[in-house]
């Protein structure tokens, strides 16, 4: 329910300029919250990746599809090509997770994905990257075959990936955005 002041449990939605909003919510004692509405992200569950090396379906009922990709073989590849200026990989994480080098256009990036959690987690962002020119590109995931020291596995899990060329004016972030 909107709730200009918050006051109480609910939504506050203050236009900005060049068309975006900025939503304040309280949300005392809850645990969900939902959102509705249109969304420039697209979603590629993992059956659109090309895969190279040894990786299985495993059904994951918390997963978008229902199962996630996985791999714990060194070198297991996994290649999706996108077109925008945004991408984020989503997958599970728990304690048996492992490690797997990531590639954007053929760079090595500097971080890496990590699959390992203390607790099972469904649907979890484990890479993004904003910020590329709008365009095609190449996401390569290289699974490692092996896990942080805390890590009771190498298991590298993907559900799918995100991506949007969805664009913002060039002011908004310039003193123009929310603080």
């Amino acid at each position: 329910e909107e709730c200009p002041q918050l006051e109480r449990n609910g939504y506050a939605i203050e236009a900005l300029p060049q068309g975006d909003y900025l939503v304040r919510i309280r949300h005392d004692n809850e645990t969900e919250i939902r959102i509705l509405g249109d969304d420039p992200q697209q979603f590629t569950g993992h059956a659109g990746l090309a895969r190279e090396g040894d990786w299985a379906v495993v059904e994951r009922a918390g997963a978008a599809s229902g199962s996630v990709l996985t791999a714990s073989t060194p070198g297991a590849k996994a290649r999706f090509a996108l077109e925008g200026n945004q991408v984020r990989v989503t997958g599970f994480v728990g304690p048996e997770g492992g490690l797997a080098d990531v590639y954007l256009d053929g760079e090595k990036q500097l971080t890496a994905i990590d699959c390992w959690n203390p607790a099972p987690r469904d649907r979890q962002v484990i890479y993004a990257r904003s910020g590329l020119a709008n365009g095609p590109h190449e996401l390569e995931i290289v699974a490692r075959g092996a896990g942080n020291p805390l890590a009771g596995g190498t298991n590298v899990y993907l559900d799918g990936i995100q991506h949007s060329a969805a664009t913002a004016p060039l002011s908004f972030g310039s003193g123009g955005g929310p603080r």
